[in-house]
C-alpha cells in the first residue's frame, strides 16, 4: 500500500540571498527518515497488525460475494419457472446486493488507509522525537531529509545524523535496509477485488 505519509520531510529551505549567507555559519545535518522509518521498533507489529485488519476484511468480502454468487446461481436455475413479479424482485434483490458489495470495497479500502495511519502514527512520532533531539542536543541549525530527493547535495560538513538517532532510538545494531526498499506497510490482501467478473445480472427486460 502507497499510504505512507511522510510527514517526516523537515527541510528547511533559505528563502533568501542573506538568509542562505547567514547559513553558511549554520551547523547542518541530514539523514534518511525513509531507512530510518524502515528500522524503527514497533514498524514489524504494526505490519503485522495491518495484515491481520486486511484479511478480516477481505474474508468478510470473499463471504458477501459468495452469498451473492449462490442467490445468483439460484436464481438461473428457477428463473424459467418465475412468474414475471418473482422475476422483477428477484433481480431488483440481486442488484441491491450487488451495490451493497461496491460500496462494502470502497469503504474497506478507506477503512484500511485509517487503520494504516492509525498504526503509524505512534511510529513516525517517535522518529520525529528522536530526531528533534538528536538535532537539538547537538547544536544543529538545519536538518535535510536525504530520501525525499529535494537534496541534490550533501558536502563534507554536512553530518548524517543516522548514527546519533538510532543511537537514541536504541537500534544501533539494527542493519539498514538496501537502497530502494519500501518504507510502507503492505497488507498481504487487499480488499479491493472486484465482483466475479464472470457473474453477469440479468436483464430486467426478460
Amino acid at each position: 500500500m502507497k499510504l505512507f505519509p511522510r510527514i517526516l520531510l523537515i527541510v528547511v529551505m533559505m528563502a533568501s540571498a542573506s538568509a542562505m549567507t547567514s547559513a553558511q555559519s549554520s551547523k547542518i545535518g541530514h539523514i534518511n527518515t525513509s531507512k530510518l522509518l524502515q528500522i524503527m521498533p514497533g514498524r514489524d507489529t504494526a505490519q503485522t497488525a495491518l495484515e491481520n485488519y486486511a484479511r478480516s476484511l477481505q474474508n468478510d468480502l470473499k463471504t458477501y460475494q459468495q452469498e451473492f454468487e449462490k442467490k445468483y446461481q439460484k436464481y438461473m436455475q428457477e428463473e424459467a419457472n418465475m412468474p414475471k413479479l418473482m422475476k422483477e424482485t428477484r433481480q431488483e434483490e440481486l442488484m441491491q446486493m450487488e451495490e451493497r458489495i461496491r460500496k462494502y470495497q470502497e469503504n474497506a479500502q478507506q477503512d484500511l488507509k485509517e487503520k494504516e495511519q492509525e498504526l503509524l502514527q505512534p511510529i513516525l512520532k517517535k522518529a520525529q522525537d528522536a530526531i528533534d533531539k538528536v538535532a537539538k542536543e547537538n547544536g544543529f541549525t538545519y536538518i535535510l531529509d536525504t530520501s525525499q530527493g529535494s537534496v541534490v547535495f550533501v558536502g563534507e560538513k554536512g553530518k548524517d545524523i543516522m548514527p546519533l538517532v538510532r543511537k537514541e532510538l536504541g537500534i544501533e545494531d539494527v542493519p539498514l535496509p538496501e537502497e530502494g526498499e519500501s518504507n510502507q506497510l503492505q497488507p498481504v490482501q487487499q480488499p479491493s477485488q472486484n465482483i466475479n467478473n464472470n457473474i453477469e445480472m440479468p436483464d430486467q427486460e426478460k
